[in-house]
């Protein structure tokens, strides 16, 4: 499979590893597995979610955007030295993040909201740095932005089926913990 095009292997793979595509096309008399592949196809049942998902895509998105305004309104008065609102995030409206000063500071208004219920986390992840990376990856140049990035991002709670209590009670826990840092 060496010899096919980037496009052809990827055809191949997403048919499950086989030539079904050449065969369609006349250009073999069977098909068979020629590589590594895979189902990726999904089930009715989450067709059925997403295309429902998809239906509503407006309504969710523009909950989302409220959301993701609510939180900027209100925390654009609290932030502290150091602290920043994530920025460009709302078009995609997938997130809502504050860049702590350092790492030590973000471990810290993490573990104060998730002692007070409140469900942040700091997932991302440097890919440079990551176990796949560090296999998979060829570092040409250092990504020191990315690096830093991922010891200071904290995600807030952001989805769709929030109460207003919940994102009051999120806003509320934040602006504590930066009034208690002063």
């Amino acid at each position: 499979m060496k010899d096919l095009g980037i496009s052809d292997r990827a055809r191949v793979m997403i048919e499950k590893g086989t030539n079904r595509h050449s065969f369609e096309l006349g250009q073999v008399s069977k098909y068979s597995w020629v590589d590594k592949g895979g189902s990726f196809l999904l089930a009715e049942v989450n067709s059925a979610i997403l295309l429902a998902q998809l239906e509503n895509f407006i309504h969710i998105q523009r909950i989302r955007r409220q959301i993701i305004d609510t939180y900027k309104g209100s925390l654009s008065y609290h932030i502290r030295d150091g602290w920043s609102i994530l920025e460009g995030t709302e078009k995609a409206a997938h997130m809502f993040g504050l860049l702590a000063p350092n790492q030590l500071e973000r471990f810290n208004l993490l573990n104060f909201l998730n002692e007070q219920g409140i469900k942040a986390v700091s997932h991302y992840e440097d890919l440079a740095t990551s176990a796949a990376g560090l296999k998979y990856g060829r570092i040409i140049q250092k990504c020191e932005v990315s690096k830093e990035f991922s010891l200071r991002i904290v995600r807030i709670p952001l989805f769709v089926e929030m109460k207003e209590w919940q994102i009051t009670q999120a806003l509320e826990k934040i602006c504590h913990f930066m009034r208690s840092k002063i």
